[in-house]
Formats: structure tokens, sequence, C-alpha cells
């Protein structure tokens, strides 16, 4: 299942800037996760923001479709709502709840196989796994469905000489890059190649990446170009492919790119 996010209907989960509340002490840091798919009544929400901290641990789920946010703590199974306005963006990404917030009680979640099944307000909810992204994808596809990728690619800074030397490039070259959605080191590293690709546009390189199942052993793509572990970049010229972006090249992607496409100039950090 494919979520089409309208930006439009994203600026409804905005909140005000100015005047933020102070934080809560504890209930702060949720960054914004993509691994869940969020139902109400029994039908997919069509917008949606799904936040954890792993600390806690503790869920925090905004919606549209729900007239409060939704806070699931695990340790007790815990539904508890609060007013929207009470839920404070950081400028890193994260979300926390005004100190003042107030917390009312739902009753407690269920577990109904990989699902988390609560109430919320009168309103019946479930989180489920988020399909994995599979087959040939452009990279718009990949930050829709994680949003850990956006954050990944606004944080990381390429070197710009590297990047200097990869947009005067002559040779038109591709990269395909072989990745899981559900891959924690493809969350962690994969968002640095998609911020090259932004700082590229107009350059004579195309990008394009292929989302893996879990067992992807019998994958006819992996097995084609021999992949055996994600995320694994490679790199071709005229067709033919000239290397790989692999293991410790995805702390700089650019400048392995550079390395195989325009030598060692200029592709130290």
């Amino acid at each position: 299942m494919k979520l089409r996010i309208l930006p439009l209907l994203l600026m409804a989960l905005a909140l005000p800037a100015l005047a933020q509340p102070p934080v809560d002490a504890v209930l702060k840091d949720f960054a914004r996760s993509g691994e869940y798919l969020l139902m109400i009544n029994g039908k997919p929400a069509p917008v949606y923001e799904i936040y954890k901290n792993d600390t806690l641990p503790a869920y925090l789920i905004l919606s549209p479709a729900l007239p409060s946010a939704v806070l699931l703590t695990p340790r007790t199974m815990a539904v508890e709502v609060v007013a929207p306005a009470k839920v404070v963006r950081q400028k890193d990404g994260t979300v926390g709840l005004a100190a003042d917030a107030d917390l009312k009680p739902q009753g407690q979640f269920r577990l109904e196989g990989d699902k988390v099944v609560f109430t919320a307000d009168g309103r019946k909810g479930s989180l489920g796994p988020n399909p994995p992204l599979l087959g040939l994808q452009k990279a718009p596809a990949l930050k829709n469905h994680s949003p850990e990728y956006v954050v990944g690619a606004r944080g990381y800074k390429p070197n710009p000489q590297v990047l200097a030397a990869l947009r005067k490039t002559a040779k038109p070259a591709k990269v395909k890059v072989f990745f899981g959605s559900w891959c924690p080191h493809c969350k962690q590293h994969l968002p640095f190649l998609l911020r090259v690709e932004e700082e590229l546009k107009g350059a004579p390189i195309q990008f394009e990446y292929y989302g893996l199942p879990q067992r992807f052993g019998n994958d006819p793509e992996a097995k084609k170009y021999n992949v055996d572990g994600v995320p694994t970049g490679i790199v071709f010229v005229n067709g033919k492919e000239v290397g790989r972006i692999t293991l410790g090249d995805w702390s700089s992607p650019e400048t392995r790119l550079n390395n195989l496409l325009n030598g060692k100039a200029g592709a130290t950090r």
C-alpha cells in the first residue's frame, strides 16, 4: 500500500512556530518514523505523522483523522490523548509535548498479530508495519515512504569540492542503488546519497533506487548484479559497471562516486 501525502493536506498538521510553550522534561525528542501504517475505523488514514521516542519508549500519532494527538506507551500499554496544540515542533524535526499538556487516559491498547490496536476519542485505530518499498524507485518515493530519509538528507553536508568536480563530469553516468526500506543501515546512510543527488541536479549523473525485500537472495535483480548486502550502489558509465559504493564508502558517497568517475582529484574530505 502506498500513501500519497499531499503537501496541502500536510499543512493541516503544521503547528504555530511562534510563542511555543516550554517542552515537557520527559515527553520530548520524538523523532519522525516511517515504519508504520495508520488505520482509522478500518480505513487507511490519508495523512498522518508517527513519532517515536525509543528511550521512553513511546509513540505519538498525529493525523487530521483524529481530533487529538494520541500517545501510546508500550511499558503500560496506555493510550492517552492530548490537544494537538500542545505538540511542540522543534527546529531539528523532533516534537515534544508542552510542559502544561493535559493527557487524558483512553484505556489500553492491545496486540493483534503484528498490529497495535487502540481506541481514542471514540475512534478505533491501529498501527501496523509499513510494507517495504520494492522495485525500481526514484528519490521522491523513498522520501515519501520513509521520513527518516528526509531528515538524514537535510542534515548531511557533502564535500563542496567533490560536488564541484562531479558537476564537471563529462561522462554520462548512472548510479543504481540496491536498498531495503526495512534496513537500519540504509536509513542511516542512504540519505547521504539522496542529498548528493539533490546537489547534483543538472549534472550528467542519473540516480535510481531498487527496493529489496528482507530475504532478497532470490530476487532477480539482486542475483543479476550479485548483490549480497544493502545498501549497495553500482556505478555505470556507458552501460558498463565501473565500481560500487559499499560498506565504508557510505560515510561519504560523493567521494567514492568522484573517485570512480574522475579519479582521485578533489576526492578527499
